[in-house]
């Protein structure tokens, strides 16, 4: 079972593997330029996914992430969601109604995850909210209608993303356990 998701490094670093130097991290975006896979054990892998919103990078290169990310969603039969982070402070862009079209059409469950939330008030947080409610109303069929917001810089909403993430694992191998010991 994976979860793919483009994880900003220090995020993974503090909360994920408790290491600050398991992923590499930068200033710059753009700069996770492969799929990077971490094993968390019990048949759960992370996939960390090339940056395609911010990155300061070519067309060219954008192209490839684009077509290696493609390749990646058809090849990986075990993904159970794919978590989108959205810069809270610019909302979801056309970039992220493009995956999210092509994660429907591919049949792919997935979640929004807001980042950087300590930029904005809590009213400006409430409005992307609401915006991003209207935006994703669209893709029921594939969506899970929890949008969590985290800061990394405050520690909000990491812990209760990582639960998130781990209750749906733990389901996962519960019900694989259930249909092996069936059959």
């Amino acid at each position: 079972m994976s979860y793919c998701i483009h994880l900003h490094s220090k995020v993974s670093n503090a909360k994920i593997f408790k290491n600050p130097n398991f992923a590499p991290v930068s200033n710059t975006p753009g700069r996770t330029r492969h799929l990077f896979t971490f094993d968390l054990g019990n048949e759960l892998s992370l996939v960390d996914l090339p940056g395609y919103g911010y990155a300061k990078v070519t067309n060219d290169m954008r192209n490839e992430w684009s077509v290696l990310v493609n390749k990646y969603l058809k090849s990986a039969p075990n993904l159970k969601r794919i978590l989108t982070l959205i810069d809270a402070k610019k909302g979801p862009r056309e970039l992220d109604l493009k995956l999210w079209e092509m994660l429907t059409d591919m049949e792919i469950p997935f979640q929004v995850v807001f980042t950087k939330c300590e930029s904005l008030k809590p009213l400006e947080l409430h409005l992307v909210y609401s915006k991003t409610i209207e935006m994703v109303k669209a893709y029921h069929e594939v969506l899970y209608p929890f949008i969590h917001a985290t800061s990394t810089l405050q520690k909000l909403g990491i812990v209760e993303l990582c639960s998130d993430v781990a209750y749906i694992a733990f389901n996962c191998k519960l019900t694989s356990n259930i249909v092996d010991n069936y059959n």
